[in-house]
């Protein structure tokens, strides 16, 4: 069953995070039918704990902020301190305005409509390749740089 016609390929991992067994199947499924690698964590304890050991392999996390043990913004905080370039879509039934002041959060509403969450996972992640591109080409040492060797 596929939801989206561009989907990345599965070269993606994402960390799926929420304390909704039936909400970790449904979305488990629909990541994993657009072609993403999928890690499972049933709350933020475990979502520090899983990214701490999966940390090179995972392109995006996708949390709920309400869960048990830890909340969604505390392990997203404990992610960002890991690596403050990681990209977590947040997710809530409540507002955006409830999580409080974040710099550069992403968010999307619960319940949300398929479709929108794949393509918010796509734009988040060709986002991150494009600004990982430009940092690449950026750097000294991916530059194509002619010299002369010296015969002194």
């Amino acid at each position: 069953m596929k939801f989206a016609s561009n989907h990345i390929p599965s070269d993606h991992t994402i960390l799926l995070v929420d304390d909704e067994k039936q909400v970790r199947r449904f979305m488990h499924t629909l990541l994993v039918s657009e072609g993403y690698n999928v890690i499972i964590a049933a709350d933020g304890f475990e979502a520090v704990f899983k990214y701490s050991e999966c940390f090179d392999n995972i392109t995006l996390v996708l949390m709920d902020i309400s869960m048990p043990r830890k909340d969604g913004v505390a392990a997203y905080h404990e992610i960002k301190d890991m690596n403050p370039n990681a990209i977590i879509l947040l997710m809530s039934a409540y507002s955006e305005s409830s999580i409080g002041h974040i710099p550069n959060l992403h968010f999307i509403k619960k319940p949300m409509v398929s479709a929108e969450l794949l393509k918010k996972i796509s734009e988040l992640i060709e986002s991150y390749n494009q600004n990982l591109n430009i940092n690449i080409e950026d750097d000294v040492c991916f530059r194509d740089v002619s010299y002369t060797e010296s015969t002194a």
